[in-house]
């Protein structure tokens, strides 16, 4: 085993022994381990120490006796990770200091030619001093102007007056802590923000540069030369003219967006692509509470655009900070399969941020019109967008839970037109999606109408289990597609059962209302139609559930002969199963026949009574068949339509003979 990156990574020799050592000896005393390390007694503690203070061994004292072992080898990974967090931490504060650094050794070319002034008096000197150098349409440029104090400040609005009134020219680069600054309100040519901090702000005067950094003794550093002028002039026009920049650490970042905040005017709008909530600490937790209850009271509107899984999140949010009716606040969910690491926001026209919310986080602007408007119309495309498909049971369920949501939260029914249970090579799989669902909404009091696919009475008695309890009546019409559509009064889902399921969701209010009529239509539909002899099978097996019935011209021998003598024998002996009793009217000629015979209803029989068709009464329903090639039933669901049927039964009955 190579043991020397032990050392490599900041061991010495006599730890990495050691450490050996415990490992194999376990929990043990140090005279054991000078033994087995080859370390020197006397420095067997010191080495120890180092050792735990890396946090590579621990001790127990057992009869007052230390007993020290060693961590586990994964420590030695966390010990790596701490060496390495902090030597980022080193690295950043030298990139801090580097500039100060760079001005030191820029100065030290031009002592002689460096004047220092000290104190509010000597700033005043300085600067007016400078402004003397420049005449009327000239311009002075300065870069990294930070926050400054109030006596500061009250100065550079003074001066800012007198370079007005001198028609003196100035474009200024502004750190972004200092947005909020009084001297902004100074009149100026033009002004940009960076995003970086710089330790002093440079001020170019021709060929006179005044170096002021954010010191407590107002300390400035004025310098003629021309070479030195030219460097920061380049160096302004760099920074000027770059279009982006990078923002690092929650406090410029957050700083960032409370800026972007004043900024925008009562009413304006900004707009947010990948909007998440998903916080992680309460530092921010509490920041993003402060921003948005400033957003609200200033009526600053936005729109989100969120992640699937954040939109709960971001809508709980804004309710939680009174914006009720969203009247400032507009949201939409982006498809789940949507993924992206950060959010885009757009402002001002031509401000485009990409934003990390991670533990470090970082800001990155482009200062572009073009690209704001690029990006403005991918996310006017994605808001307008009515239609999104998804595949999979993962994004299904994603979908369902949100739309479960918006109904409880409209106080609206599940309704489902076509429902099924998906195609056989899955039914394990949609029959524990369907059964998780149908909890959810019971978990929420939503209530559920479900349209199930004709000929699936049997099925979905059977799985009725997995349904938790909703309305359920079935389709009036025979379809084969695989298609359930639930709408609701701004949204429809399609739901395509395949292997895989394929969701479609339409964000369309008329398309939502056309669905909910023709689902009540639908639901509220008396007939029914059956069309072909399996259908016609499964109903008749299906009747006999209902329990008795009465039957005009059950023994018609067109029945007999469709259905076949195989499914009339199995009939029968499913009516005696069950204990159904029933009571039949037919034709004479019939009397005697195998189905009369057979059959265990009771039977009359009547003169002249030729009908094509063979009809059930029960409950508060009728079935009328009539046989052809093929066959086709017909339903009625209504209470007052079966009565009269039963009335026109009793009175073939008594004019019949046995």
């Amino acid at each position: 085993m190579d043991i020397s990156i032990l050392e490599e990574i900041g061991l010495t020799k006599s730890e990495t022994n050691v450490y050996l050592a415990l490992l194999e000896l376990g929990s043990t005393s140090t005279g054991k381990i000078v033994d087995k390390s080859g370390a020197a007694s006397s420095k067997i503690y010191e080495i120890l120490d180092r050792l735990m203070q890396k946090g590579l061994v621990s001790y127990v004292i057992k009869n007052g006796v230390k007993y020290f072992e060693a961590a586990p080898p994964e420590r030695i990974m966390d010990y790596m990770e701490e060496k390495e967090e902090h030597f980022q931490k080193q690295k950043n504060k030298l990139k801090n200091i580097l500039p100060e650094l760079e001005l030191k050794r820029t100065l030290s070319k031009y002592k002689s030619e460096a004047t220092i002034y000290k104190g509010i008096k000597g700033v005043e000197t300085a600067f007016y001093s400078a402004l003397d150098l420049l005449e009327d349409g000239d311009e002075m440029l300065v870069t990294g102007i930070p926050k400054r104090t109030d006596v500061l400040n009250r100065f550079f609005l003074k001066f800012g007056k007198e370079r007005e009134k001198r028609n003196i020219l100035m474009r200024a680069l502004f750190n972004e802590d200092a947005k909020n600054d009084a001297q902004i309100a100074a009149v100026f040519s033009e002004i940009k923000f960076m995003s970086q901090t710089t330790p002093a702000a440079i001020n170019i005067f021709n060929n006179r540069v005044l170096i002021f950094p954010e010191t407590e003794e107002n300390l400035l550093i004025s310098i003629d030369s021309k070479e030195v002028a030219e460097s920061f002039r380049v160096q302004f026009e760099m920074q000027w003219n770059q279009d982006t920049n990078t923002t690092t650490g929650f406090e410029n970042v957050t700083t960032k967006f409370d800026n972007m905040l004043e900024e925008l005017k009562e009413g304006d709008e900004y707009y947010v692509l990948g909007a998440s909530l998903e916080l992680k600490d309460q530092k921010m937790n509490d920041w993003t509470d402060e921003f948005h209850k400033k957003r609200f009271e200033q009526k600053k509107k936005v729109k989100f655009l969120t992640s699937y899984e954040a939109y709960d999140l971001v809508k709980n949010s804004v309710m939680r900070y009174g914006d009720k009716n969203l009247e400032i606040t507009k949201m939409k969910r982006l498809s789940p399969e949507f993924s992206a690491p950060f959010q885009i926001n757009l402002w001002k026209g031509d401000r485009v941020w990409f934003t990390f919310w991670e533990k470090d986080m970082r800001c990155f602007e482009i200062l572009s019109k073009d690209a704001y408007n690029h990006f403005k119309k991918y996310f006017d495309a994605l808001w307008n967008q009515e239609t999104m498909a998804v595949k999979g049971f993962d994004n299904l369920k994603f979908l369902l839970r949100g739309f479960i949501d918006e109904l409880k939260e409209n106080n609206e029914d599940y309704l489902a037109i076509g429902a099924g249970f998906g195609p056989k090579a899955s039914e394990r799989k949609y029959l524990d999606f369907f059964k998780e669902n149908a909890a959810y909404r019971n978990k929420l009091g939503v209530n559920s109408k479900l349209l199930f696919q004709q000929g699936m009475e049997q099925t979905v008695k059977e799985r009725k289990k997995y349904l938790d309890n909703p309305e359920i009546k079935h389709l009036p019409y025979s379809t084969k597609t695989p298609v359930s559509i639930m709408p609701s009064k701004d949204k429809t889902l399609l739901i395509i059962q395949d292997k895989e399921p394929t969701t479609v969701v339409i964000e369309n209010e008329l398309i939502g209302k056309a669905f909910i009529e023709n689902f009540n239509s639908l639901w509220n539909q008396k007939t029914a139609i059956y069309e072909g002899l399996d259908k016609v099978k499964q109903l008749m097996l299906e009747m006999v559930n209902y329990g008795d019935y009465k039957v005009i011209a059950e023994g018609n021998n067109y029945l007999f002969k469709t259905l076949g003598r195989k499914f009339f024998d199995e009939w029968q002996e499913k009516k005696k199963e069950l204990g159904v009793k029933s009571q039949g009217v037919t034709e004479y000629e019939y009397k005697g026949q195998y189905m009369i015979t057979k059959s265990t209803a009771n039977f009359r029989f009547i003169k002249d009574h030729k009908s094509p068709a063979t009809t059930f009464i029960f409950k508060d329903r009728i079935i009328t068949i009539n046989f052809s090639d093929r066959p086709i039933a017909n339903m009625i669901h209504d209470t007052q339509v079966a009565n009269d049927y039963r009335i026109y039964f009793e009175t073939l009955w008594n004019k019949a003979e046995k």
